[in-house]
């Protein structure tokens, strides 16, 4: 009866000390896990900044391009009222 008693008791002890190493190996994995999410989502967000920072910048060349015409046609337009003064001017 001691020797079964005993022979219990190593199990019962062994069986916690396996539970206890399995306990600690999953949450090592666990936080293993956590980490590399929190990676893989700075990841992803670094990639939407880059995203958005090249359509930032293609936004702002076409910006500025179309800031461009409009002086152009504005001088256009200038020149143009200069013209059609000088033929008002002259056909009176």
């Amino acid at each position: 009866m001691k020797e079964e008693y005993i022979h219990r008791a190593k199990q019962v002890f062994n069986t916690g000390l396996t539970l206890n190493m399995l306990q600690e190996y999953i949450s090592k994995e666990l936080q293993e896990i956590d980490r590399n999410t929190v990676q893989y989502m700075i990841e992803e967000q670094q990639e939407r900044i880059d995203a958005m920072e090249k359509e930032n910048e293609e936004l702002e060349r076409r910006n500025k391009m179309q800031q461009e015409q409009l002086e152009a046609m504005e001088s256009e337009i200038i020149e143009l009222r200069k013209m059609v003064e000088k033929l008002s001017g002259m056909q009176k």
